[in-house]
């Protein structure tokens, strides 16, 4: 059995760029020091239910509908691709795929979204 080399070629998007949002907005210093990346997670679903985020559901929107357009062009050179972003992102990205109407309803948020647990397990560790 070999290894198949491949030529990667990078496209660079902005939609991938991250959920513009402020820490400060969200939480104070003593918070995050109390309860770290939990209050971040609390905060940022809140905000996002209740649009107040730095950059606005209907942003968020309509950089998920221009990656998919960008997508779907890649799609005809190209068999695999691997978007690379921020894990915010990221996870609304996913729960959009799945719930395309979660930006006229974004409480869905909650259902995929536990404040209590990272993101994807980003950064965990196997016992």
């Amino acid at each position: 059995m070999g290894l198949i080399k491949q030529e990667v070629e990078i496209e660079k998007t902005l939609c991938l760029n991250e959920i513009k949002f402020s820490m400060a907005e969200l939480c104070s210093h003593q918070e995050y020091e109390q309860s770290k990346s939990v209050i971040v997670r609390q905060r940022f679903i809140s905000a996002f239910i209740a649009n107040i985020l730095t950059e606005s559901r209907h942003d968020i929107q309509k950089r998920f509908i221009l990656l998919e357009k960008q997508i779907a062009k890649l799609q005809l050179d190209y068999q695999n691709i691997v978007c690379v972003s921020h894990t915010f992102f990221i996870k609304l990205y996913f729960i959009y795929k799945k719930h395309p109407d979660l930006f006229e309803h974004p409480e869905i948020i909650k259902k995929y979204l536990n404040p209590n647990k990272r993101i994807m397990n980003f950064c965990a560790t196997k016992k």
